[in-house]
């Protein structure tokens, strides 16, 4: 694990976007019980190079912390469709602090000076916003809503345009139809 980690840091740090990309790649084709066992050491090298680093870096870095759980992994554990089998930590109760540090650290990636980090960070939200959507968790939901009110209004200019956009997604996904509730009458039709 150490040596993946290494070369996730190396080429992240390298700023090519070819080397970035493949090591995003390579995290993208890793199970997700890898995922989970390289989470917390992969999210400290995500907050030490955004920390140091120039735009392009702190997009990566955005862009690779989305992947630490996949889109797919986040909409399973929230859908409660995670095979009974699975391990502790692959579960919602399992993942609860990793999924509360990737909220917090999307939200302040939303207050970065450049555009390109606060898109990838846009995209982090979506990804964890469809997941509570799929849920149910309208908890969730209300809270990272309330977050990013608080934000908005102490925002201006460019930083505000990406928070509203958020808050869009956020308010269509909260007074949209349950989509957990659609999914479980579509299974019940079949």
């Amino acid at each position: 694990m150490t040596d993946q980690l290494d070369e996730f840091r190396a080429a992240l740090e390298s700023g090519t976007p070819d080397e970035v990309n493949s090591a995003i790649e390579r995290l993208e084709k890793l199970e997700a019980e890898a995922r989970a066992e390289l989470f917390d050491a992969a999210f400290e090298m995500c907050l030490e190079l955004y920390d140091d680093s120039d735009g392009y870096q702190r997009q990566s870095v955005v862009r690779f912390a989305r992947e630490l759980i996949s889109r797919h992994h986040l909409l399973a554990i929230f859908t409660e469709r995670v095979d009974e089998e699975v391990p502790e930590h692959l579960t919602l109760a399992g993942r609860e602090h990793q999924i509360s540090r990737l909220e917090a650290f999307f939200v302040a990636a939303l207050d970065d000076n450049d555009g390109r980090v606060r898109h990838a960070a846009v995209k982090g939200i979506s990804n964890l916003s469809a997941a509570y959507q799929m849920g149910g968790d309208d908890g969730r939901l209300e809270e990272l809503q309330e977050t990013l009110e608080s934000l908005l209004s102490e925002t201006t200019g460019s930083k505000r345009e990406h928070i509203e956009q958020v808050l869009s997604d956020l308010q269509l996904k909260r007074e949209g139809p349950n989509l957990a509730e659609m999914l479980e009458l579509c299974s019940e039709d079949m």
